[in-house]
């Protein structure tokens, strides 16, 4: 049978796992998404896909009036979320802006919206939460796997001498999540598992960007609990990591597959060529962001549209054309998300839409932050509470960190692992919440 509980005036009807099987099944599905080089290629797959993630939403929301809850805890969240969406929906129409770049930025930030909701709901009304807890983690493995295959079968196969992000999916930064909360919490056998398939993917990928997410998720879980750093159990698994990570290592170099070579020349790239041809692009194209923000009054106010291109100027630009050559600098061209997410948004949106996304986005990492300090006091929640909250935001404060160097707000499957994993901090903020006025009232 379904029970209820009382929660400030309504009274919520706990739904069994199976009933929001659904919602599973829906983010699994989006590891088949990809980003096709050509407009409109991957339509035969994407459709279904996201049709069928956006129709689970739907069952969501009817499971949330049926159940008699709310979504009160994202009131602010979902104003400030719907209203950058829909003006710089309008600003781009209006621009003239291509119909199709407007329509797949417009669907991948509805997906971190929806996704966002969509998780707090679950967590409120699943009757089960330590085995919906299991699930994720199956489902966040499954997701890495799953996109790695997909790409491997597409690209022909997997060429080592050139394989780069593609093989990234938007489980990575939860994997890595995972791997920080493993270090000073349960580390079992599925998470070693989900480790040691995220490493490898990295590694594969030649990305820093990863790498410099795991050392800050990991710091971040230290600083939020340092009485913990220091224990001989977290020395072992942090040295277990990086033992890992030198076997895989020693195997590249026996099977001189060259990719610890490319590691090495990504890593020092900036000392061989006196400076680093990637981080010139990116300050390149935030010049060229903060230059059309402040070019009139107009776009500073309202921003220049949810799909406005990008291109590199200034300085930095000049400086990457005479190390990389200049039709390398170029064609480097986004759709409203350049490779600096927290300067897009204000370019998409402007002070009066941008602005309050941008300091909802990160007050939730600091919240984020807040809130494991909290979950980390011995015997204060329960185990799943504070599992689930750790997880959710760490996954925050990962993506804050990638988008410093990536455009989220364009990636589909990162706007659904970004939205779950703030459904998840919003959720843990209100039960935590909750029970504190327990507490107190109880005193």
């Amino acid at each position: 049978m379904n029970s209820r509980y009382s929660h400030e005036g309504y009274t919520e009807i706990k739904v069994p796992r199976i009933f929001l099987s659904h919602f599973y099944l829906a983010i699994l599905l989006c590891s088949f998404d990809f980003k096709a080089s050509f407009s409109g290629k991957g339509f035969a797959i994407q459709v279904p896909v996201w049709g069928f993630y956006f129709l689970s939403f739907v069952i969501i929301f009817f499971q949330l009036l049926i159940a008699r809850s709310h979504v009160r805890e994202m009131r602010y969240f979902l104003l400030i979320c719907i209203s950058f969406l829909v003006c710089a929906t309008f600003a781009g129409v209006i621009a003239q802006q291509k119909t199709w770049d407007i329509f797949t930025n417009f669907v991948a930030f509805s997906i971190y919206v929806t996704a966002s909701v969509a998780t707090l709901v679950t967590l409120k009304l699943c009757s089960d939460r330590t085995a919906m807890l299991s699930t994720m983690k199956n489902i966040c493995l499954a997701f890495m796997v799953l996109h790695f295959l997909m790409v491997y079968f597409i690209g022909g196969g997997i060429n080592l001498a050139v394989s780069r992000y593609e093989y990234l999916s938007g489980a990575t930064i939860p994997a890595s999540a995972l791997l920080a909360i493993g270090a000073v919490l349960h580390l079992g056998a599925k998470e070693i598992l989900i480790a040691v398939t995220n490493v490898a993917i990295i590694l594969i990928s030649v990305t820093r960007t990863q790498l410099a997410v795991i050392i800050g998720q990991l710091a971040s879980v230290f600083f939020a609990a340092p009485a913990l750093a220091f224990r001989l159990t977290v020395i072992k698994k942090v040295g277990a990591v990086l033992l890992l990570g030198l076997s895989i290592i020693a195997i590249d170099i026996a099977a001189e597959s060259g990719l610890t070579h490319r590691w090495l020349v990504r890593l020092t790239v900036g000392r061989t060529m006196k400076a680093d041809p990637t981080a010139l692009t990116r300050y390149a194209e935030v010049h060229y962001m903060f230059g059309q923000l402040t070019a009139s009054v107009t776009q500073c106010l309202i921003g220049n549209g949810i799909a406005a291109r990008t291109k590199l100027t200034g300085p930095s630009a000049a400086l990457a054309a005479k190390l990389v050559g200049k039709e390398s600098v170029t064609s480097v061209r986004s759709n409203g998300f350049g490779h600096n997410n927290h300067m897009s948004v204000l370019f998409v949106g402007g002070l009066f839409f941008g602005a309050p996304l941008l300091l909802l986005n990160f007050l939730n990492g600091f919240q984020a932050f807040v809130l494991m300090r909290r979950l980390f006091k011995p015997n204060a929640y329960a185990r799943e509470l504070v599992y689930i909250g750790i997880w959710g935001s760490l996954i925050v404060i990962g993506m804050l960190a990638v988008g410093f160097f990536s455009g989220i707000y364009s990636q589909r499957a990162d706007c659904l692992w970004y939205g779950i994993g703030t459904g998840m901090l919003y959720w843990t903020r209100g039960e935590v919440k909750r029970e504190t006025a327990k507490g107190m009232a109880l005193q």
